[in-house]
């Protein structure tokens, strides 16, 4: 681990973590500061970019009464809380106190099996918070990620268990790929299911903004979800071959998907990033827990897709153009720093996306198949990081 994380870990515990500051503000709104920091550390931030970066952030948090007494959460009585909502400071309590027992690995080995299946609770961020914990290190970072899954928990694991069939799978290829989108996002059958249980008493009940609902549809929450919803995408995801299934491929797919989007998607933006974080400790689980755990984020990640209710794609694949077009690019040393350079109050989700796309373009990738080729892969994240620096964010849906 380099120094500056380090450093950046210790500031974080100092002034910035759950101890100071609610994991939730104003009602719903997830507390991003891990992950802003970090990503403008990772683009190459000045220390004291970062530290002020961070203060300022706080300005819109909520601070922890501090005379509160947290109480840790017994382990017998933490999965009733699954997903409820409450005591995220007793359920942090609970997973410092499993690391302590069983090292920060043990703990994500034993618990993450149980939470994976709940990732897309909060618009994705219980997974994102884990994932930035995990990069920077640091128990009490690992408990607030671990407790963040807990108490956002969102079921999108198959109740009837996974599929197990023997019918022949389709490989998952671009061409394939681009085939399923355009058919999911035509599909008018889901669309109207959709928009008949968003007028669902327990859908219309619930303060969570606009876009959780959407997703929250797709699930097979027994409350929440619609089942006709998720089986639709669970049998969409079934009927492709993942078993190679890694973070290199989920990226690959996600980020083209955000490039073929004709706006600037703060929904394929999440699942970009929630592909990263999971990636960061997938290797944590069992082969048959790391595919089942890629199979919920990609049922995830199309729900939201079609939840959000994207503008037609374009009738042409975008990477026919990298060949001609990758060299007219910017290096990622100027992606990067017009990024760094952008003024004023920057969304913190600016740089998480410039951050993921520029380590995916730039790591080596041990794929025997892949998505995309190098080539495309360059020019994939390098427009995907132009687009996030340079449009405004698409958040809202028109209304049903």
């Amino acid at each position: 681990m380099s120094q500056r994380l380090i450093s950046l870990r210790e500031k974080y515990l100092a002034r910035w973590s759950t101890n100071a500051y609610k994991m939730e503000y104003n009602g719903f709104f997830s507390n991003h500061l891990l992950h802003g920091v970090t990503a403008i550390c990772e683009l190459g931030a000045s220390e004291k970019r970062v530290e002020e970066y961070g203060d300022h952030y706080t300005t819109k948090l909520c601070p922890v009464n501090k005379k509160q007494e947290v109480k840790s959460v017994a382990l017998k009585e933490a999965k009733p809380l699954l997903g409820q909502r409450t005591n995220f400071e007793g359920l942090r309590a609970m997973y410092e106190d499993e690391i302590q027992r069983l090292t920060v690995d043990g703990a994500v080995k034993k618990h993450l099996p149980t939470l994976v299946g709940g990732l897309a609770g909060s618009l994705l961020h219980g997974i994102i918070q884990l994932g930035y914990a995990y990069h920077v290190g640091g128990d009490l970072l690992i408990a607030e990620g671990l407790a963040y899954l807990h108490f956002s928990y969102l079921a999108f694991d198959d109740p009837n268990g996974e599929d197990s069939s023997e019918m022949e799978k389709v490989p998952f290829t671009r061409e394939a790929a681009f085939k399923l989108v355009r058919r999911v996002r035509d599909d008018p059958k889901l669309l109207q299911e959709l928009h008949t249980h968003l007028k669902e008493p327990a859908i219309t009940k619930l303060s969570l903004g606009s876009l959780q609902p959407r997703v929250m549809s797709f699930s097979s929450d027994p409350v929440f979800g619609d089942r006709e919803l998720f089986q639709a995408i669970a049998s969409v995801v079934d009927s492709f071959d993942l078993a190679d299934v890694d973070g290199d491929l989920a990226l690959d797919f996600i980020s083209w998907l955000y490039l073929m989007v004709p706006q600037n998607d703060f929904v394929i933006l999440h699942a970009t990033t929630s592909a990263w974080s999971l990636a960061q400790v997938d290797h944590l689980l069992s082969a048959e827990d790391r595919l089942r755990a890629w199979k919920v984020w990609f049922r995830v990640a199309l729900s939201a897709y079609i939840a959000h209710e994207v503008p037609e794609l374009p009738e042409a694949d975008i990477c026919v153009q990298s060949e001609a077009e990758l060299p007219t690019l910017s290096s990622w040393e100027e992606i990067i720093a017009n990024t760094l350079a952008l003024e004023g109050d920057v969304d913190e989700h600016v740089y998480k996306m410039v951050q993921v796309v520029h380590e995916h373009a730039t790591k080596a990738h041990q794929r025997k198949t892949s998505f995309l080729s190098e080539q495309e892969r360059e020019y994939v994240m390098k427009k995907a990081a132009i687009k996030v620096i340079g449009e405004e964010f698409t958040i809202e849906v028109s209304s049903t």
